[in-house]
């Protein structure tokens, strides 16, 4: 299941992969991304690891309204 978890992040917009996927394999799959582009963003120097960054924060935000909503759906 991971490994299908995993080619469907590649191919679907995170928003709805998350919701589709088990919470156990969001863990692995994007701890798995997230190394790689830690890694690549090292590698670029210069501005790449600012702008990865600023796109985990954009992704934790993104996760943090997910759940404010479930949140507030739940009441």
């Amino acid at each position: 299941m991971t490994g299908e978890s995993l080619e469907a992040y590649k191919n679907h917009p995170r928003e709805q992969w998350v919701k589709a996927w088990p919470g156990q394999c969001v863990l692995a799959v994007t701890a798995k991304y997230w190394t790689d582009y830690i890694h690549e963003a090292i590698r670029k120097q210069g501005g790449a690891l600012q702008k990865y960054l600023d796109l985990n924060n954009a992704q934790i935000d993104e996760i943090v309204a997910m759940v404010r909503v479930t949140q507030c759906l739940a009441l």
